[in-house]
Parts: C-alpha cells; sequence; structure tokens
C-alpha cells in the first residue's frame, strides 16, 4: 500500500470519482493565547493498493504534540478497500474530520494517520502564539457567506467590505446546509442558520434573515413568510400579484411597508453577534404597472413594489446614496459588522475560527 497524496484542508468531497478540496495545505494555525481552538480539520490521504491489500482495514488519525503526547483522543474508523474484478492496483480516497481540536502548546504538531499498525502519512501543523507578520493569518482570513442565493451573497459581502477578512461562498468551501427557519423573529433565524453553517463549513459564517412589515394587514401578514406566503411554488411575479391583493382595500398611508433584517455571526456552531434593524418606511405601489424593475428571481420580489415619494422611484432603482439617505437596514447592519468585526480581530483573545 503506497500513500499517493496526503494533505490538511478545510474542506474535502469525493464526488463520483473526483476529489474537491478548499483551503489545501494547512500547516499552521496561530492565534493571540493559549488554549485556541480550531472548528475543524480535513485530513486527506490518496491510497494505492493491489487486489492483495483489499479489504477492510483499521485506520486512526493521532494529533501528537511536541512533546510526543495526544492532543486529542485518537480518531478511529474502519475503511474499506475493495477488490475489483479484472484490476490489480486500485485508489482509495480517504477523506476524515477532526473537530474542534484544542491546542494547549504552542510549536510542532503532526497529524498520523496509522492503517492497520502502519503509518500512512505525517502531516506537520506548526502552532504559533501572537500577531503575524503582514496581517491576519491565512487560517483566519474566511468567513462564510451563508446563504445559496448570489444576490444575498453580495449584500453580505458588502457588509465586509474594508475589513482584514474575505467572503466565501458555500460554493467555493465545498458545503452545504439547510437550517431549519421556524425561529419566532428575523434575528433568532438568522442566528439559527449562521450557527448551522458554522458548524457545517468549519469556519465563521454571516447569515440574515428578512421581510416585509405591513402593519395594515394585521394578523393577515407575518413578516417572516415574506418570501413563502403565496406558497412553495410560487414564483416572484406570483408573490407581488398576491401582495397588491392583499392591499387592495388599502390606499395611501395605509399602504406603507418597511424592511426588518436580522443579521447574526457565528463561528463551531455558537452565536458571536447578532442583531435586528428596521429600515426606512416607504409604500407599496397601487398596481403591477407601477412596479420597478425585474427581480430576476433573486429572492428581493418585493423592492420593485417598494415605492419612495422622496425620489420618484421604487427601492430596487435607488441608489446606493439614497438608500442611505432614508436609513437603509443595510447601511444600518453594515456599521454594526464594521465594529463588531473589527473589534473581534483586534481583541486579545481573537477569533480562533478566522
Amino acid at each position: 500500500m503506497n500513500t499517493e497524496l496526503a494533505f490538511l484542508c478545510d474542506s474535502a468531497l469525493d464526488d463520483r470519482g473526483k476529489l474537491h478540496a478548499m483551503g489545501i495545505g494547512i500547516d499552521g494555525v496561530q492565534g493571540n493565547a493559549l488554549p485556541m481552538t480550531h472548528p475543524r480539520f480535513v485530513v486527506v490521504c490518496v491510497m494505492r493498493y493491489s487486489v492483495f491489500e483489499a479489504g477492510d482495514k483499521r485506520m486512526e488519525i493521532r494529533l501528537l504534540g511536541p512533546d510526543a503526547q495526544d492532543v486529542l483522543p485518537p480518531v478511529e474508523q474502519v475503511i474499506a478497500l475493495p477488490a475489483r474484478d479484472g484490476v490489480v492496483d486500485a485508489n482509495a480516497r480517504i477523506i476524515a474530520e477532526v473537530n474542534g481540536v484544542t491546542f494547549e502548546q504552542s510549536g510542532p504538531h503532526a497529524f498520523h494517520v496509522v492503517i492497520d499498525g502502519n503509518e500512512v502519512a505525517r502531516l506537520p501543523i506548526n502552532v504559533s502564539v501572537g500577531p503575524p507578520e503582514g496581517g491576519l493569518p491565512v487560517s483566519r482570513a474566511k468567513i462564510l457567506l451563508a446563504t445559496g442565493n448570489a444576490d444575498k451573497q453580495r449584500m453580505l459581502a458588502r457588509l465586509l467590505e474594508g475589513l482584514p477578512v474575505v467572503g466565501v461562498t458555500p460554493a467555493e468551501a465545498g458545503v452545504w446546509a439547510d437550517p431549519d427557519e421556524s425561529a419566532d423573529t428575523h434575528e433568532a433565524i438568522a442566528r439559527a442558520k449562521a450557527e448551522e453553517w458554522s458548524r457545517t463549513a468549519g469556519m465563521p459564517a454571516i447569515a440574515s434573515d428578512g421581510g416585509l412589515l405591513v402593519p395594515s394587514l394585521g394578523a393577515n401578514w407575518e413578516s417572516r413568510y415574506t418570501h413563502r406566503f403565496a406558497g412553495p411554488a410560487a414564483d416572484d411575479d406570483e408573490r407581488q400579484r398576491r401582495l397588491l391583493e392583499l392591499l387592495r382595500p388599502f390606499a395611501g398611508d395605509d399602504r406603507k411597508a418597511a424592511f426588518v433584517e436580522g443579521l447574526a455571526i457565528a463561528d463551531g456552531g455558537r452565536t458571536l453577534a447578532s442583531w435586528e434593524v428596521q429600515g426606512a418606511t416607504g409604500r407599496i405601489v397601487d398596481t403591477l404597472v407601477d412596479r420597478g424593475g425585474a427581480t430576476d428571481g433573486d429572492g428581493f420580489w418585493v423592492f420593485p413594489l417598494w415605492h419612495f415619494a422622496e425620489f420618484g422611484r421604487t427601492y430596487d432603482r435607488l441608489t446606493e446614496a439614497e438608500r442611505a439617505s432614508l436609513g437603509d437596514h443595510w447601511d444600518a447592519l453594515r456599521g454594526l459588522v464594521q465594529e463588531f468585526v473589527s473589534g473581534w480581530l483586534s481583541s486579545e483573545s481573537g477569533f480562533t475560527g478566522f
């Protein structure tokens, strides 16, 4: 049995014979103080074996510190090396997660991969304390933009502009999650999303959940169901038509509406900060003829209906400066995120998940 490839990374997936990995080549972690916890390492080994070596094998992954003692209990599992008809040599891709690693010492460490008592790979990793030269270490540079919606990803990325962090999409990280969205408030839903995504991705995550407030509709409207109130099969055109039907009996100020947005940042399945803000108040247009541009199915179906008399246009057609002058909910969140993340990165304990 020969080891053809072995490395540490942030995430990996074996998809129908193709190996996909994110953050390949981790060889060090850095923090401001000990102990420090890294949420997840993924160990990847590609082994070549012969037909004579096929069968179930006992694999053990051990992480040893500078004193040659175990940093955590060995990770053990049984791996299958199948015999294939007519094939003398075959490849096996081994992917193993090691979660919640707490380092008590600085200095050289190493993951040792052992199969049936024989070491097949040694993956060194150095643990250091103190600020690195030239800014943040690579292991603290990423935050997951926790949504599959490309337009929402751009909105979340905008909140982080100017900060020494890089927003990573789920596709780039090779991860997916389906968090529960049944909580009672937008902030609570955002917290659940961020926590689930951060657990899945093994990195900090930023997530949001928002909805339209329409006071005149009372019990006939719930902001948490803004996207799905018209049913799971409805498209944006149908949602717009249904909202206008609900508001048909109302005119003038009774068509006022505001947007509320919850936002959360989590790491390792734990919320670090969360907020809920209400933005500007506009008015829902009277008919579809009065709406703004098309939504392209981006999930922001309300914005072409949400009119602001100050500018004579719907929200989707306002400039960033015009939105900011109204007290836009995303601008309010950007200030909160910028303040929190800046303090987080400069704190003594720092973000261990980055």
